[in-house]
């Protein structure tokens, strides 16, 4: 549908990319090579505008014709480490002049952090400019206007939207991670494209993403269930209606759950899904005190966390097992060399198998059972 005006100023556009790529050839470091990417993708971006067809109002087409576009960008956020951030989001975030954020003083802070973090970096690239107009863009003040679960009316819509003009940088952001994934934000982007307000996604952290990927457990197909209800009842009721499609094509379950709750979603799991459903539990994912543990059974999530109350700390995101289930027998995991020496010395200091693989369980928060094996074939091994 772009056409092939739109086709002749990519054509156009890549070949201004590839003229200043190649001048800044003489440039070695990797600041130069993002200042140089900076001023090609905005050479780019000029070639593009946003213009909504009558005959279809939902769908956004590029034209050559129109300069006056204007434009949303849903910004990923850090989900813990304020390096989770992209440099597309850094850029677009510190030279904003509108953001939407679900929490301003939040927003505010990180906005704080990110330039006093990346200061350096932001002044080499305004250093290396031909211009100051990089330099002014990174020490913006932007305006901030809230956007939260409580507000997110199709009026407020409207009167957030009315304040982008065609030379703004408007974003919407969350307090962590992507926008509208158990998060406010899709009213506001649903009155953006009825608007004709092209919305770009910057895509980046996300807890659900991030802790399927270490999980273990089969993510092929998935159904994301977010947020349950806060009353065991609807929770069940939900966990019901998604374990029936686990079953029914062999999809695994991404749910989030406050830390004060999440004991009581292991109990409602297994009650409804049974104790042997093999669940994963992530907590504090990309922060100091991150801990991702695979339970062949729920059951044994409920008694650890029951006995380690301390642990009940931070977002969750619990990852419930396909049904088709992962052969793999835990008794001959083999631990890390790290956590081998340190058993080691456990044993060696006199703690028997049992001991020593507490301790060295709550040390390296690693199931219990896992040192026990490799404690119990250290001790019987010949002298």
């Amino acid at each position: 549908m772009i056409g092939w005006v739109g086709s002749v100023h990519r054509c156009i556009g890549f070949r201004v990319c590839t003229s200043v790529y190649r001048n800044a050839i003489r440039f070695d470091s990797r600041l130069n090579r993002f200042l140089c990417f900076h001023h090609s993708r905005r050479l780019l971006k000029r070639s593009f505008s946003v213009n909504v067809e009558s005959n279809e109002p939902h769908t956004l087409y590029m034209s050559s014709n129109d300069n006056s576009h204007r434009c949303l960008y849903v910004v990923a956020t850090p989900i813990g480490n304020l390096e989770d951030i992209t440099i597309r989001a850094l850029d677009v975030l510190l030279r904003a002049d509108l953001i939407f954020a679900e929490d301003t003083r939040h927003t505010g802070l990180l906005i704080q952090s990110l330039r006093k973090k990346y200061s350096s970096i932001l002044d080499s690239i305004a250093s290396s400019s031909l211009s100051h107009e990089m330099q002014q863009e990174n020490n913006k003040n932007p305006r901030f206007f809230s956007f939260h679960e409580y507000n997110s009316s199709n009026s407020r819509s409207k009167q957030l939207l009315s304040n982008i003009t065609s030379s703004s940088i408007a974003t919407l952001v969350v307090d962590a991670g992507t926008p509208l994934v158990s998060d406010p934000g899709a009213e506001l982007v649903r009155a953006a494209q009825l608007d004709g307000i092209r919305v770009i996604p910057l895509p980046g952290a996300c807890a659900a993403i991030a802790a399927l990927s270490c999980s273990g457990q089969r993510g092929n197909q998935l159904l994301f269930g977010g947020f349950l209800a806060v009353k065991s009842g609807a929770r069940r009721t939900a966990l019901r209606e998604l374990d029936e499609q686990r079953k029914k094509y062999q999809r695994a379950i991404v749910l989030y759950e406050a830390p004060h709750r999440v004991l009581e979603l292991l109990r409602d799991i297994c009650a409804e899904l049974g104790d042997d459903v093999s669940v994963s539990t992530a907590r504090e994912l990309t922060k100091i005190h991150e801990q991702v543990i695979r339970w062949d059974k729920a059951i044994d999530a409920v008694n650890y966390f029951e006995t380690n109350s301390d642990k009940l700390r931070g977002e969750f995101v619990i990852v419930i097992g396909s049904a088709e289930k992962i052969e793999l027998d835990e008794m001959k995991f083999k631990l890390d060399p790290r956590s081998m020496r340190i058993l080691n010395l456990l044993l060696n200091s006199g703690l028997g198998a049992s001991a020593a693989s507490k301790v060295a369980a709550e040390v390296l928060d690693i199931p219990r059972k896992r040192f026990y094996s490799e404690a119990l074939n250290i001790l019987n091994e010949p002298k």
